[in-house]
């Protein structure tokens, strides 16, 4: 079972696991520190995966820079204006999924709850594909 967290998002919103599963079939969660190949890996996910699953929620949760102002900063910085970031500045969410960097995690929406059906670093998007592939 997915365990249900809270953050804000880089425009202050605040963002709850539950609430986005009711409106996706999954989440997507990758963690990213900025980085060169959290970078290649997001703009990865973004050209050739998120494209072919516009029911699923792709999050990408910041643990590093500590404030939503600087998290916003880097998300601009780096080109990811469009994507959703959260800002998990006591990194929490990283503790609750036993994450680190380039850790992606596919929450599966089951009808009250989170089911996790993948917990791994980010390779090549073909197991992120396969796992979103069998997602109700």
């Amino acid at each position: 079972i997915a365990p249900d967290f809270s953050l804000l998002d880089t425009e202050n919103n605040m963002v709850q696991m539950l609430t986005e599963l009711n409106s996706s079939s999954g989440i997507v969660l990758y963690f990213t520190m900025w980085c060169p190949t959290c970078n290649s890996h997001m703009y990865h996910m973004q050209t050739q995966v998120m494209p072919n699953f516009p029911n699923v929620r792709f999050l990408i949760v910041d643990f590093v820079s500590g404030t939503v102002a600087l998290s916003r900063d880097a998300q601009l910085s780096n080109g990811y204006a469009d994507l959703t970031v959260l800002v998990d500045n006591v990194q929490e969410v990283l503790n609750l999924y036993n994450a680190n960097m380039g850790t992606t995690v596919v929450i599966e929406n089951d009808v009250t709850q989170g089911i996790v059906r993948m917990n791994e670093d980010y390779k090549d998007g073909t197991k992120l594909t396969e796992t979103l592939n069998a997602l109700p």
